[in-house]
């Protein structure tokens, strides 16, 4: 699901803990500035996928 790229992504941002915990569509380099202004101070991407592996 992709954002619309107007939208400012400090306006996309939600505080799962308060002050210490968000989450945020993927920033773009550019955005950065904007959720340091914020306060975010580090960025995680998490990602799921399936492997085909067995053990």
């Amino acid at each position: 699901m992709e954002q619309e790229a107007n939208q400012p992504i400090s306006e996309n941002l939600w505080w799962v803990i308060p002050e210490k915990l968000a989450g945020v569509r993927k920033p773009m380099p550019e955005e950065l500035t904007e959720l340091q202004a914020v306060g975010i101070r580090a960025i995680v991407s998490v990602c799921y996928y399936e492997t085909r592996w067995t053990t």
